[in-house]
């Protein structure tokens, strides 16, 4: 249930935002990039040291590597702020809907850590 409060209620709050920063353009914000970035920023947020797994295409080959989420994620976010510089053209896509959704992911993470780690622990 508290997944998909946040899915859905970062998903609103990220449109929102993107709807915001197209104040002058009239055309409809289609997706749930928003909602993922949400739940992007509650797992960096509740889970800072872990580590993701990569497949990194090295020439004619695929390679497994691990690294630091926080690393991934972060680099991840320096993209959508790049990219929200380049404008809502770059791509057809509305970033700060990404940005948005991202730190609501955090607050809701820094609001719900307590409840969450009672419940990992039983």
């Amino acid at each position: 249930l508290r997944f998909l409060l946040l899915f859905v209620l970062g998903g609103i709050v990220a449109n929102l935002v993107g709807a915001l920063s197209l104040a002058g353009v009239r055309s409809p914000i289609i997706g749930c990039s928003g909602a993922v970035s949400a739940v992007l920023g509650t797992y960096i947020a509740l889970f800072p040291r872990a580590r993701l797994g990569l497949v990194v295409p090295l020439g004619l080959y695929l390679e497994f590597v691990r690294m630091p989420a926080f690393l991934l994620i972060g680099i991840w976010v320096l993209l959508q702020l790049l990219f929200s510089y380049a404008g809502p053209s770059y791509g057809a896509v509305v970033w700060w809907t990404h940005i948005a959704g991202f730190l609501f992911g955090v607050v809701f993470a820094l609001f719900s850590r307590d409840d969450i780690a009672r419940r990992l622990r039983g």
